[in-house]
């Protein structure tokens, strides 16, 4: 990442597919090795588990483009901009530590 700063290097726009390349695999290596459990499954859960992972990689894959996307829009809003994502974070940050604190409840 710094060296996008430093280097003035541009976005590596196959970032998305990378990650849901490595996705893939490693859902695809987790689901081998359930596979050498004595217990077979019927063939209608298999390709009910395929339809799921092929699910996860797509929106995946569609959640990481959102960001590069945004990343390449020219937006110039100076301070209003900068203070609007702020708030943005914290407000994700306060969202995420409130649900968290919610889960550890439900499960005392």
């Amino acid at each position: 990442m710094l060296s996008l700063v430093f280097a003035g290097a541009a976005i590596d726009t196959r970032a998305p597919v990378i990650g849901a390349g490595l996705l893939l695999m490693t859902e695809l290596a987790f689901w081998s090795i359930e596979l050498r459990a004595p217990i077979r499954d019927a063939p209608a859960v298999h390709l009910e588990r395929a339809r799921a992972v092929g699910a996860l990689v797509a929106g995946g894959a569609s959640v990481a483009t959102v960001p590069l996307l945004v990343s390449q829009l020219a937006i110039s809003g100076g301070l209003l901009l900068t203070a609007l994502g702020a708030a943005a974070a914290v407000s994700v940050a306060i969202i995420l530590a409130r649900l968290a604190w919610m889960a550890r409840n439900v499960t005392s």
